[in-house]
């Protein structure tokens, strides 16, 4: 069964559904439960035509608010699990690919394989159906 769930957000509705489904699993199991949220990495041709518009500080203040939204996300996703009386551990996955920063993110707390990982997928959690024994 499930010891520790991963779930991953980029904060839309449709993704804190991942997160009420991994709230919800982890209270019934007694699981860990990690929320993880993923900022990707400036883009340099971005950066280089706001640089041209006179923005010289433009990546510092994208990832001022990467780390920002991040923070959001994360402090929505636990009072959530709060809410519903279980701790939650958040991440912070920055500059990186979604994907990757989800996989980091779960070998480095730790969690189950990838079916111990809820994210949503067009608005509706999705998850594997069948624990590991």
């Amino acid at each position: 069964m499930y010891q520790h769930i991963l779930v991953a957000t980029d904060g839309t509705e449709r993704a804190m559904r991942a997160v009420d489904h991994g709230v919800m699993l982890a209270s019934k199991l007694g699981a860990k439960l990690t929320v993880v949220t993923v900022t990707r990495m400036w883009n340099a041709m971005e950066m280089a035509q706001e640089a041209r518009l006179g923005h010289v500080t433009a990546a510092d203040e994208f990832e001022l608010k990467a780390k920002a939204d991040a923070k959001a996300i994360l402090e929505k996703a636990q009072q959530k699990a709060s809410a519903a009386g279980i701790s939650c551990d958040s991440v912070h996955m920055p500059d990186q690919s979604p994907g990757k920063g989800i996989i980091d993110a779960a070998e480095r707390k730790h969690c189950d394989d990838r079916d111990g990982v809820a994210r949503a997928w067009h608005g509706r959690p999705a998850y594997s159906r069948q624990p590991r024994q």
